[in-house]
């Protein structure tokens, strides 16, 4: 049996799509979906992973190269890496078996997690 006492604190990574669709207030680009990056894109996901049952403790954020979809889509990715806690072990194992987010089908959402050394 493990020794190691809950919550256990684990590593992380995920590449991912962090975007907000703009409001009435932003005029003729309401409704348009914005790529997020830097701190923005952070709190979009230390949000994400609290909705799926992770507590971020630490993240750094590194935008990756844009992916082209079908049609001139551009999808822009941003991979974050870091230590979390457990806060709900069902949605955790669910994140990690159906990923997180849009884009699954050009490998953005699936998440990793091994457990962080001592």
């Amino acid at each position: 049996m493990h020794d190691r006492k809950w919550p256990f604190v684990l590593r992380y990574g995920i590449a991912n799509q962090p975007s907000k669709r703009l409001g009435k207030n932003a005029g003729p680009d309401a409704g348009k979906i914005q790529a997020l990056r830097g701190a923005a894109a952070e709190q979009w996901w230390a949000q994400r992973a609290a909705d799926n049952g992770l507590a971020v403790m630490t993240v750094s954020a590194q935008s990756q190269r844009d992916i082209r979809a079908k049609g001139g889509i551009r999808h822009a990715v941003v991979r974050f890496d870091g230590t979390a806690t457990v806060t709900d072990a069902d949605l955790a194992r669910r994140a990690v078996l159906e990923g997180i987010g849009r884009g699954k089908s050009y490998g953005c959402g699936l998440l990793s997690l091994a457990l962080a050394g001592r």
